[in-house]
């Protein structure tokens, strides 16, 4: 059972998506807010596996909801935000975005958001904290959009290994999430590594993952794979 919650001021809209996802079995609503102030209180109290927000809610809005928690030790390695919001403005002001499965602008169909939410248990299943620990041993940026967009294609690849030798798939995919140029994707991916690649000495890199032999440089389709092989051993 994947709970669900529901921060929106549009009433409307937040009643439509309660009567439709409470409809499939596998999924509960288990509580609606309309401002930042409550759904930042009910949040922690429920602790949903999903939260549905819109930016734009009065009292505290969802960039300043998505910061507050970013900066929870408990919160911030969990990747469970679907932003709902029409407000493009608001949307280009999200610095901290290691809590967004995913932006969904309105409107959009039911159905598309269904499959959404069925995704995101699923992305979460390779400890994110973990993972998030590796990269920090590695020295990435945890800030770098490159870094994100890396952490998605591992969670990919983790759950499906032939996409391992599918990437251009994978950066259609994400430009699709993400609404922009696949190309930008692989450019920021292959830009965090290759800094990676400047930063540390192999040795260190070995002492990392043991089965790492070579001299040669770390490809991000190399990368991947030595990440998957680390929390598979």
């Amino acid at each position: 059972m994947i709970n669900v919650m529901i921060a929106d001021d549009d009433t409307k809209l937040s009643l439509s998506c309660y009567s439709f996802l409470n409809k499939h079995k596998d999924i509960k609503v288990v509580h609606c807010t309309t401002d930042g102030r409550s759904t930042l209180y009910y949040y922690k109290k429920i602790q949903p596996d999903v939260l549905l927000l819109d930016l734009n809610l009065p009292i505290i809005n969802g960039v300043d909801i998505i910061n507050k928690l970013c900066k929870e030790k408990r919160e911030r390695n969990k990747c469970n935000i679907i932003v709902i919001s029409g407000n493009k403005n608001l949307r280009s002001q999200l610095l901290n975005t290691s809590k967004i499965y995913r932006i969904i602008p309105k409107p959009f169909e039911f159905k598309d958001l269904l499959k959404v939410i069925k995704e995101v248990p699923k992305y979460n299943k390779l400890s994110q904290k973990k993972l998030r620990e590796l990269l920090l041993d590695l020295k990435f940026n945890m800030r770098s959009i490159g870094t994100k967009y890396l952490i998605d294609m591992i969670n990919i690849v983790y759950n499906n290994s032939d996409m391992l030798y599918n990437l251009k798939d994978i950066y259609c995919k994400l430009g699709k999430k993400y609404n922009i140029p696949p190309e930008r994707i692989q450019w920021s991916v292959r830009s965090s590594i290759e800094t990676m690649n400047r930063s540390i000495d192999v040795n260190y890199i070995r002492n990392i993952f043991p089965f790492y032999q070579k001299d040669e440089k770390i490809t991000t389709n190399f990368f991947i794979n030595l990440v998957i092989e680390y929390f598979s051993n």
